[in-house]
C-alpha cells in the first residue's frame, strides 16, 4: 500500500524549516511521497493579504524540494475554490490515490483549532494526522485541547527538532 504525505499550507513565504520538517515527515512516515499543497486562501486568514503571489509561491516551493523525488507540489488548492479546505483536498487525495494510506501534516497551532475546521472529523476518518511541534510553546491547557480533538483517532506526534523560522518572521524581516 501507497503511502502518501500531504502537507498545506499558505507557504508564504516557503523556507528550509519547511522543507527540513517535509524530510523528516517523509522518513519517519516511510512515505512514498509528500505533496506541498499552497492555500489559494486560507479560511483562517481570509483578511490576511499574502505577501506572495500563487505563481511566486509555487515557483518557491518547486525550487526548495528540487532535487528531492520524495518531494513535489500539487496546485489541487490553487485550481480548485476561492477558499481552500483540507476536507475537500483529502477527498481529492483519497479519489486519486484509492487504497493508499494518507497522512496529513500540520503544525501544533494547527493542531490546537484542529476541532475548528470544516468538517474536521471526515478527515479523521480518512488520514492519519501528523503533528509537527513548532517554534512556539504550547501551554498544557493546549496540549490537553489537542488530545481532545483527537480523541483516541490516528494521529502521531513527528518528535521533531523544533526550528525557529517562521513565514510570519521572514514577512517581517521583508518589510523591515
Amino acid at each position: 500500500m501507497e503511502k502518501i504525505g500531504l502537507f498545506g499550507g499558505t507557504f508564504d513565504p516557503v523556507h528550509n524549516g519547511h522543507l527540513k520538517i517535509a524530510e523528516l515527515f517523509v522518513e519517519k512516515c516511510e512515505l512514498d511521497i509528500c505533496y506541498f499543497i499552497p492555500a489559494k486562501n486560507s479560511p483562517f486568514k481570509i483578511a490576511k493579504p499574502k505577501m506572495f503571489s500563487d505563481e511566486e509561491r509555487c515557483q518557491k516551493i518547486e525550487e526548495i524540494i528540487l532535487g528531492n523525488s520524495k518531494l513535489q507540489l500539487c496546485k489541487y488548492e490553487l485550481e480548485s475554490s476561492e477558499v481552500s479546505y483540507t476536507v475537500d483536498t483529502v477527498e481529492y487525495f483519497k479519489n486519486k490515490y484509492f487504497g493508499s494510506e494518507l497522512f496529513l501534516l500540520i503544525g501544533t497551532d494547527q493542531a490546537i483549532n484542529f476541532h475548528l475546521w470544516k468538517e474536521f472529523e471526515k478527515n479523521l476518518e480518512k488520514v492519519c494526522v501528523v503533528i509537527a511541534t513548532r517554534p512556539e510553546i504550547i501551554t498544557e491547557n493546549e496540549r490537553k485541547q489537542i488530545e481532545k480533538n483527537f480523541n483516541c483517532k490516528k494521529y502521531l506526534w513527528l518528535k521533531n527538532p523544533i526550528i525557529d523560522i517562521t513565514s510570519t518572521k521572514i514577512r517581517e524581516a521583508i518589510k523591515n
